[in-house]
């Protein structure tokens, strides 16, 4: 794929099948390839959604990449993704699954989390949402209802 396509190649994955100790057989594959972005759901495929996510497998992953890396997975709200961003301070890039069509604003309320220390908001094309923490420090939430 890598060597007929000429554009950026991501991959989103699983850690394995079975089992979350299949991953480094698989990170060992992955870092063979340029992928543009790899995108870890820290589950196996027979856990399907349910259980606890594997942080630890995915911190290893991080840490062995040779590829930028992605998390995904049981981000559903505010104190989630920052509870993520504590454990896990290198992390750079987060998807958003399910949570983006069950929680009105989650998207905007959760880049507002990862804000850098020091950085008081993102730069937008246009003027379509300020994703600033409010002058208390706490994070904006979404509205109720």
């Amino acid at each position: 794929v890598f060597s007929h396509v000429h554009l950026p190649v991501s991959v989103k994955t699983r850690l394995g099948i079975q089992d979350p100790a299949e991953f480094s057989r698989l990170m060992e594959i992955y870092n063979r390839y340029p992928i543009a972005c790899l995108t870890i759901h820290p589950r196996v495929q027979k856990e399907k959604y349910r259980g606890p996510v594997h942080r630890d497998v995915f911190y290893e992953a991080l840490c062995q990449s040779r590829n930028p890396v992605c998390y995904n997975g049981d981000l559903r709200t505010v104190e989630e993704v920052e509870s993520l961003r504590r454990e896990i301070p290198d992390l750079n890039a987060l998807m958003i699954g399910r949570a983006q069509w069950r929680i009105p604003l989650c998207c905007a309320s959760f880049a507002a989390a990862l804000l850098p220390p020091g950085k008081s908001s993102w730069p937008l094309p246009g003027n379509s949402i300020n994703l600033t923490r409010t002058s208390t420090g706490r994070l904006p939430q979404p509205p109720s209802g």
